[in-house]
Parts: C-alpha cells; sequence; structure tokens
C-alpha cells in the first residue's frame, strides 16, 4: 500500500472512531446548538452600519500605512488581519 492508501484508512479509522463516541457526538450537537443561536445576531451584525463603518475606517487606516487590511467573514467570526 502507498502512503495514500494509509492516510485514508487512518483517517477512515479516525472518523469511525468519533462517530461511536457518545462525548464527540455530544460536542457536536453543543456546536450545532451554538451555532444556531449565534447565527441570527451575527446575520444583524454583517448587515448593520457599525460593520460598514468599520470596513471603511480599517480600509482608509490601511491605505494612511500603505498595508492592505484583510476582511472576512469567517462562518458567524468577523475578521481582520
Amino acid at each position: 500500500m502507498g502512503f495514500l492508501d494509509n492516510l485514508e484508512d487512518s483517517l477512515k479509522t479516525l472518523e469511525r472512531a468519533d462517530e461511536r463516541d457518545p462525548s464527540v457526538q455530544q460536542r457536536r450537537q453543543n456546536e450545532q446548538a451554538r451555532a444556531l443561536a449565534v447565527a441570527p445576531w451575527a446575520a444583524k451584525l454583517k448587515d448593520s452600519v457599525f460593520t460598514k463603518q468599520l470596513f471603511d475606517k480599517a480600509a482608509m487606516a490601511g491605505h494612511k500605512i500603505r498595508t492592505k487590511i484583510y476582511m472576512a467573514w469567517l462562518e458567524n467570526t468577523l475578521r481582520l488581519e
């Protein structure tokens, strides 16, 4: 077997172990419940005037120091670099 076959087998084994582990299932359910609770607030924040002004001011600040400011939404998280 090649390296990729071994890697694929290892990943499948880990996935099967995760599916059987009740703590992993509980964690996934908790993460899903949290995402559902946060979603409406994140949507409001994405469309808010505050966010638009933040993006504008970040772009102006980056322009002043001649640097690119990267802005991105990662699911429900706003990331500025």
